[in-house]
């Protein structure tokens, strides 16, 4: 594409209003956020699409969404870390009929309750620093293995393989949330920060949209 094709692309896209990326786990944020921010110019007109993570990044860099809603946290140099706008206790996913299921009671599962539990892994597309903080260590505190598994490209798909036994998974209560899934028990876990649900945009490209929709994220909160 030549510069001017650029530039007209981006005058087109600019005046279809803001464009939001968002994992699914966190729609009633973005609801909430997008509620907000449209309240302050009912006229303001807002794009949202789904982020998967088979493609993580892939529609933020590609510019087909200005601002993105997703996990933290990234560390990545084209990419500026916004706010916070949500926190999560976090759970691990793990089949219903799993031993641990029965044997945690209503005490948290901790990490050293994790040996001999394979767990799911997210898509490479994810970047590591994300991926980490929603790994357990590949040994437990007094050194049993934690196993790995498969790799999940989307939510849905992870939460397939636990509810077979493939694996189990440590996400958040974002997750309770908007993915019920037959065979899939959700456990409390502790020992491990919130997960948050942060604003992210590409470096250079912040516009009056994007600090209209940081503004409101201060005031969703």
């Amino acid at each position: 594409m030549t510069r001017r094709a650029t530039a007209v692309a981006e005058v087109r896209r600019m005046a279809q209003g803001l464009s939001v990326g968002y994992f699914g786990s966190f729609i009633d944020v973005l609801d909430e956020l997008v509620r907000v921010y449209k309240g302050r110019d009912s006229g303001r007109e807002v794009r949202v699409r789904e982020i998967h993570w088979a493609d993580m990044l892939g529609p933020l860099r590609r510019g087909e969404v200005d601002v993105q809603l997703t996990s933290s946290p990234l560390d990545q140099p084209d990419l500026v870390t916004g706010p916070v706008v949500a926190e999560y206790p976090r759970v691990l996913a793990i089949s219903s009929a799993h031993p641990l299921v029965a044997a945690a009671g209503t005490s948290p599962v901790t990490v050293e309750d994790l040996a001999g539990v394979t767990m799911v892994r997210p898509h490479e597309s994810v970047p590591p620093e994300l991926a980490a903080a929603f790994m357990p260590p590949p040994a437990t505190p007094s050194g049993r293995p934690i196993p790995r598994g498969p790799i999940a490209r989307s939510h849905h798909e992870m939460l397939n393989f636990v509810a077979r036994g493939d694996g189990a998974y440590l996400t958040c209560t974002a997750t309770t949330l908007h993915y019920a899934y037959p065979g899939v028990a959700f456990l409390p876990f502790a020992g491990l920060p919130p997960a948050r649900a942060v604003l992210y945009w590409r470096r250079g490209t912040e516009t009056d949209r994007i600090r209209d929709l940081i503004d409101a994220a201060g005031a969703s909160r």
